[in-house]
Parts: C-alpha cells; structure tokens; sequence
C-alpha cells in the first residue's frame, strides 16, 4: 500500500496502485534545415495515476472537497519525502458493499503537476 497526503486538508491517501505516466510536454522537437536540433518544448510536467483503497461516502466526500479547489500539495513516500503541487482528478469511481449493507468507494485518481 502506498500512502499520500493532501497536505492542506490533513488527509493521508491510502492507495492500492500507484504509478508515474510519461511526462506531459507541449510543442515538439524539430530538426533544422542545418540539421540542428531545435527544442520548442515547454518544461516537463509529471503525471500520476492511482487507484485508493475503499473508503465510505463521507469519506471520498470529505476527499472530493479537499481537491476541488484548484491545485493541492501531496506528499510522501513515493515522491521520495518531498512535496509536489498538482492538480487531482477523479477519473472513474467503483462501489460495493460490504457484509453490514453498506456502501464503499473507491476512487481512480489522476494527479497532474501543476
């Protein structure tokens, strides 16, 4: 299990899978006419996807309402102790239910560097 936290809302993150996806960049690499190398490029931007351990619905809401407002600070071990700004989505959702009737969910996230 590897653990996150939004650092402003205090949350720890517990998730089942997470993964880096290849860096988005904007523009492209080119070659000249001198046969050059001509970078057009913006800076590389990390990706991440994971996918969370169940929580209940207050849970995923309290979650949902700490990465709504725009870009958040995580943390942790997989980002080897420091801190990165990104901007999280949720891309998908599962639900079931466990032995009491009750609802849990967990959420694809996908985390985006700011």
């Amino acid at each position: 299990m590897i653990f996150l936290t939004l650092v402003a809302a205090d949350i720890d993150l517990k998730l089942v899978t997470f993964r880096r996806r290849p860096d988005r960049v904007r523009g492209e690499i080119a070659v000249s006419f001198a046969n050059t190398l001509l970078d057009g490029t913006d800076q590389r931007k990390r990706e991440w996807e994971g996918e969370t351990i169940e929580y209940t619905p207050e849970e995923v809401d309290a979650i949902r309402a700490a990465i709504t407002p725009g870009p958040v600070v995580i943390g942790g071990e997989k980002l080897r102790g420091g801190t990165v700004t990104v901007y999280v989505a949720v891309e998908g959702e599962s639900s079931e239910r466990d032995g009491d009737d009750a609802f849990l969910e967990a959420l694809n996230l996908l985390f985006r560097e700011a």
